[in-house]
C-alpha cells in the first residue's frame, strides 16, 4: 500500500504544487512585463506595486537572471518529472531534482531573510511559492 502513494498521491501533490508554482510565477513575469495589466490588477496577492519592487530588488535575480525565470523552469522541471515518474525515470534525474529541491531551500531562507529584514515586505505571493518549495522538496524526499 505504502509503494502504491509514493506512486499515484505524490508525483499528483507535486503535479498540484508545480502548476500553482508556475502560475505565480507566470504572474510575477506579467506584473514585471506589464502584460495583461488586468490580470495583475484584480490578482488579490499583491498589494500596489509589491511585486515589482521585489523583482526590481537585487534580491529578484540571481546571475542577472530574474528569480522567476528560475522559478518556470524549476516548477516545468518538476512538472515533466511528476507526470513521467511512472516510468520509473533515470534515478539520475530524480538525485538532480531532489538536490535542486533542496538547494532551493537554502535559497527560500535567505530570500525570506531579505524580504522581511532588507526589504521589509510581506509578499504574499513570494510566502506561497517558498511554501510550495518546501513542500516539493519534502515530497521528493518522500520518494526515496
Amino acid at each position: 500500500m505504502h509503494l502504491l502513494v509514493n506512486k499515484m498521491i505524490i508525483p499528483l501533490f507535486l503535479r498540484i504544487m508545480s502548476i500553482m508554482g508556475l502560475f505565480i510565477s507566470f504572474y510575477f513575469l506579467c506584473a514585471k512585463s506589464g502584460w495583461f495589466p488586468k490580470f495583475v490588477k484584480n490578482m488579490p496577492l499583491c498589494e500596489g506595486n509589491t511585486c515589482i519592487r521585489v523583482s526590481d530588488s537585487k534580491y529578484g535575480k540571481m546571475f542577472g537572471i530574474p528569480n522567476y525565470i528560475f522559478g518556470m523552469i524549476y516548477y516545468i522541471a518538476i512538472l515533466l518529472f511528476s507526470l513521467f515518474s511512472f516510468l520509473n525515470a533515470d534515478k539520475n534525474v530524480y538525485y538532480f531534482l531532489l538536490v535542486m529541491s533542496w538547494s532551493t531551500i537554502l535559497l527560500v531562507v535567505y530570500l525570506t531573510y531579505a524580504l522581511l529584514v532588507k526589504l521589509k515586505t510581506v509578499c504574499v505571493p513570494c510566502f506561497v511559492l517558498h511554501g510550495i518549495n518546501v513542500g516539493i522538496a519534502a515530497l521528493l524526499s518522500l520518494m526515496i
